[in-house]
């Protein structure tokens, strides 16, 4: 399950998380001089340097990977500020994510590079910045001017990101009214099983983990999932659990949401890809999906986003996220 910071102190947390350790250097003596000079060798041809991979990848691949994503937009009141706080965390508006919302990954592999496109239309190649945390590793992406968002990713391998063929980051953008707006967004990706690869027989049961934002909170949401598959008829059923915890910064916070379940569904046998809806309680819950792909060899993992309305407090909210998870 991940551990979600607060949202509005994602790059800090990434940056200090951790921090750099520093390799040891080793010293070689020198060897002693030969009493013959030998004859000269020919100077070999040098081996191309491959193109640098970005810290915080786990996927290469020169087809367009699978993306998913969704962002909510908050407003604050003028008298807010953005350290993190609960008590300045003060929204005045909120705009939870919506279908509508694309999100592109990509990676060139000529020159080792990885780009994203976000839903304002805001699109370039990653930079690396900063120091790079324990597990976490932080980017930014800029379209040379005003406009620019940070990126973070978790570190393939860690216990973030235990996955091969699919991956997840997350990313922030403060808007130009000195700050007061700034949006938050999630997105997962990966290499799409082709067609050939799907299972057609027996079933297929995957547990995932969540990264999302909520209307009613000031912290991301994490939580679990699962998905059972029956590739031979064609069904998927399943449910996600959210639940928003503040890791003891402050308990009054916490929430469980309790679970969703998955209800019209939609999977064809053979296919790779996977759709549906939530209900609580029994009720299908208006302006609810989620959409997802299966990754990987034999479809080995998936990757997904969703959106699911709740009422709290007698409070409509919603959650919009993604779920990442293998079998």
């Amino acid at each position: 399950m991940f551990r979600a910071p607060a949202k509005a102190s994602l790059i800090a947390l990434v940056l200090l998380a951790g921090g750099c350790g520093g390799d040891e250097v080793a010293r070689i003596a020198s060897a002693p001089v030969p009493l013959a000079t030998p004859t000269p060798s020919p100077t070999p041809t040098p081996t191309p340097t491959p193109p640098p991979v970005a810290e915080g990848f786990a996927l290469k691949s020169d087809k367009p990977f699978v993306t998913y994503g969704l962002s909510e937009v908050d407003t604050l009141g003028s008298a807010s500020s953005l350290s993190g706080s609960k008590d300045n965390e003060k929204f005045v508006a909120t705009r939870p994510g919506s279908r509508d919302q694309r999100v592109d990954f990509s990676y060139n592999s000529a020159t080792g590079e990885y780009s994203l496109a976000l839903p304002d239309g805001l699109a370039d190649k990653l930079i690396p910045i900063g120091q790079q945390s324990t597990n976490w590793s932080a980017h930014r992406v800029s379209d040379g001017t005003h406009a620019e968002a940070y990126v973070s990713l978790p570190k393939p391998g860690s216990e973030w990101s235990p996955y091969s063929y699919s991956h997840f980051g997350y990313w922030e953008q403060t808007g130009a009214d000195a700050g007061l707006t700034r949006t938050y967004g999630v997105f997962a990706y990966g290499s799409e099983t082709p067609a050939s690869g799907v299972p057609v027989t027996g079933t297929g049961t995957y547990n995932a983990s969540i990264f999302a934002t909520s209307t009613a909170d000031p912290f991301w949401v994490d939580g679990t999932a699962k998905l059972v598959f029956d590739f031979g008829k064609g069904t998927l059923s399943g449910w996600i659990h959210p639940v928003h915890q503040t890791n003891g910064w402050y308990p009054d916070y916490d929430y469980d949401y309790g679970q969703f379940d998955f209800v019209q569904t939609l999977y064809a046998s053979g296919s790779a890809r996977y759709s549906g809806k939530f209900a609580k309680d029994g009720t299908t819950l208006e302006g609810s999906f989620f959409e997802g792909s299966l990754t990987g060899p034999s479809a080995s993992e998936t990757v997904a986003r969703f959106v699911a309305p709740f009422v709290r407090n007698g409070q409509p909210g919603s959650i919009s996220g993604v779920w990442v998870g293998k079998k």
